[in-house]
């Protein structure tokens, strides 16, 4: 269904005054004297604090670069005291292990790291059973076990043993005082396994040498609870020292600095991230102040017309350009037709005025300028932006507001700047726009016109004039 294409009325007031240039000049130039005067204090309170906080940022910076300096030091270190082996040094340590009259079998853990299977020797001869040291049972708890195993029955099978298992007399935990879990872990990240296991068969012989108990459970030439060695015991062992190494302390210890490093570089880049556009920041505002103090000590002219010139030819040569008045207290005083262009169709949005001075409602910030409707589209509605505080009111009223959204702090820059061209520029193509997310909304509601539908103002010219006086002289 095509929408019915409405037709505008004439706008309620366009056209330029006959003196636009010198009221547009006498314009510019109070707004220049009024930056000259409130402008500089402004800049002086801005540039203070933003120095102030730029010398706490320089200060945060060289104590976060001395605490990162401090933790890469504790790093080097640490890392300095991890060794590192070769394949010839993990062969070594196995010749070693295998080279023990104690150790009986290896077998592979379920990480696939080595396990070995030890019968501690005893000067008396007496068999007190067979041992596991194995990784899993250490990492098991705060405490450091090894199982002590002897099987009478043939079927039970190592798969089924757990920490808390007990099978009888012939399988449990046996726990190593003597040796601390850290020890444990020393030996395996040292590759020192022929310590371990002579230091584990010293424990067990000085225990039981004491115990009857246990000499007792030992069922003599019963067989192993597993046995053989494992195909490929290399692999098994770096499998192991990478477990040992990932629960060492001293590894800890690496990465919980490696993480403090890299927390400080991220929090040293932002920084200066921020202290780069803090310098900016100042660099801008120290400009501005020294342009404003030397345009305060000079005499004559403290605006340039032929710039002047260029912004009023751009503002009225616009498209949707209505008209221009001033204020009683001589601010400009634009007037616009606005539209919105929606899939081929031209919809319109109303007829405003826009007062070229901050808005001093509760809405100056996303406001920004006073803006007053002179007419609205068909259903006295406009866009979602534009809102009229009292409807019935005519004129300007202060609460009256278009909300520029994103775009408000720019606008509030260039306002504030004295930049009115590239102001009347963004802010009119924001009020000719519609967000994406109410575009179909929008197209349900505002009146369809046609697309040629743009006002355009053709300013009077003293050519024009004189040709004028010319024909009413010859009437």
């Amino acid at each position: 269904m095509t929408a019915r294409t409405s037709v505008l009325p004439a706008p309620t007031w366009h056209g330029t005054p006959a003196n636009l240039e010198r009221k547009w000049f006498d314009f510019l130039r109070g707004h220049a004297r009024q930056q000259a005067q409130t402008r500089p204090a402004q800049l002086r309170r801005e540039l203070s604090y933003a120095q102030s906080g730029n010398r706490d940022d320089c200060a945060q910076l060289r104590s976060y670069a001395n605490e990162r300096r401090r933790v890469q030091e504790t790093l080097t270190r640490l890392r300095a005291s991890v060794r590192t082996f070769s394949d010839g040094d993990y062969s070594s340590a196995l010749e070693a292990l295998f080279a023990l009259p104690e150790v009986i079998a290896t077998r592979v853990d379920r990480h696939g790291a080595l396990v070995v299977l030890i019968r501690p020797i005893r000067d008396d001869g007496l068999d007190i059973g067979d041992f596991e040291i194995s990784f899993d049972d250490l990492v098991a708890d705060y405490n450091s076990y090894i199982v002590r195993s002897r099987l009478t029955q043939d079927d039970v099978r190592y798969r089924k043993l757990r920490v808390s298992d007990s099978f009888g007399n012939n399988t449990h935990l046996f726990r190593v005082d003597s040796i601390s879990r850290q020890q444990f872990l020393d030996f395996y990240t040292n590759l020192d396994l022929t310590g371990l296991v002579r230091a584990v068969s010293e424990q067990i012989n000085e225990v039981t040498a004491s115990s009857r108990a246990l000499l007792q459970q030992t069922v003599p030439g019963a067989e192993p609870l597993w046995d053989g060695f494992v195909e490929n015991p290399l692999k098994a062992l770096k499998q192991l020292h990478k477990r040992a190494l990932d629960r060492h302390g001293l590894i800890r210890q690496i990465r919980e600095q490696e993480r403090y490093v890299a927390d400080y570089d991220r929090a040293v880049h932002d920084l200066r991230v921020q202290i780069r556009q803090n310098e900016a920041s100042i660099r801008q505002m120290e400009a501005e102040l020294a342009a404003l103090e030397a345009a305060a000590l000079r005499h004559g002219e403290i605006i340039d017309l032929a710039d002047a010139r260029r912004t009023l030819r751009f503002i009225t040569h616009m498209p949707g350009f209505l008209g221009m008045r001033f204020d009683e207290d001589g601010t400009a005083v634009i007037h616009v037709r606005t539209s919105w262009v929606y899939r081929d169709q031209r919809y319109d949005l109303g007829d405003f005025e826009l007062w070229l001075r901050p808005n001093r409602s509760i809405h100056g910030g996303y406001g920004v300028v006073p803006i007053h409707a002179t007419r609205l589209p068909s259903g006295d509605r406009s866009t979602t932006y534009f809102n009229r505080y009292a409807s019935h009111r005519p004129g300007l009223n202060e609460n009256d507001w278009f909300c520029f959204g994103g775009r408000s702090g720019v606008l509030n820059s260039i306002l504030n700047d004295g930049d009115f061209g590239h102001f009347v520029n963004v802010a009119v193509n924001c009020m000719n726009s519609v967000n994406n997310v109410d575009e179909r909304d929008h197209a349900r509601y505002l009146p369809v016109i046609p697309m040629e539908e743009v006002w355009r103002h053709q300013p009077r010219t003293r050519a024009r004039r004189r040709l004028a006086e010319v024909v009413t002289a010859a009437s």
